[in-house]
């Protein structure tokens, strides 16, 4: 079943909420030091506004996360992760070579240093920005883009319905194969 221009639209909107939500919150996120300026020894400590979870998918994995469970947006509450694990081939972030851990049956590794987690929570909040950016660009040429589609399929299906007649199994074929494209 085609979505409607409306529910398109609720879609994005909805996803601006979200990574507005998401900025909010990582936003909030302050490091925390040693009055000494050292880190902590727990790594959680380091942190106000967030809190370390185990990862979900290995034991050895921890994810620095954030939520406001106030907050429903296509029925779902908002919260957010990263991952302090870091595969160094797949990372944005640039590991000290003491911090890489190289295991035979693993790609290389690293956990995310404090200053480095700061640093990928301010690179993850300027992407948030980004797609906000591309979800208003895209809501802004939704009305136009979406009728010229929908009137191209109409004239396609009109034109199907002409050369094959209505009632036809051509005419039920073309109408198919347009709806696994559509």
């Amino acid at each position: 079943m085609q979505k409607s221009k409306e529910e398109i639209r609720k879609q994005f909107e909805n996803y601006i909420r979200e990574y507005e939500v998401k900025i909010r919150l990582w936003s909030a996120v302050k490091r925390v030091t040693k009055k000494d300026g050292s880190d902590f020894q727990s790594f959680a400590k380091n942190f106000e506004n967030a809190e370390i979870v185990r990862g979900r998918i290995c034991s050895d994995d921890f994810e620095i996360r954030v939520s406001d469970y106030s907050i429903r947006i296509d029925g779902r509450w908002v919260d957010d992760t990263i991952d302090i694990k870091q595969i160094v081939e797949y990372s944005k972030i640039t590991p000290a070579e003491e911090q890489i851990i190289k295991e035979s049956f693993y790609k290389p590794y690293f956990y995310m240093t404090p200053d480095q987690v700061m640093e990928y929570i301010q690179n993850t909040i300027e992407l948030y920005k980004r797609k906000i950016n591309e979800y208003k660009d895209q809501i802004a040429k939704l009305d136009s883009l979406y009728d010229f589609v929908k009137v191209s399929v109409d004239n396609i299906m009109n034109k199907v319905k002409e050369e094959a007649g209505s009632n036809t199994s051509l005419y039920y074929e073309m109408r198919s194969l347009l709806k696994d494209v559509y």
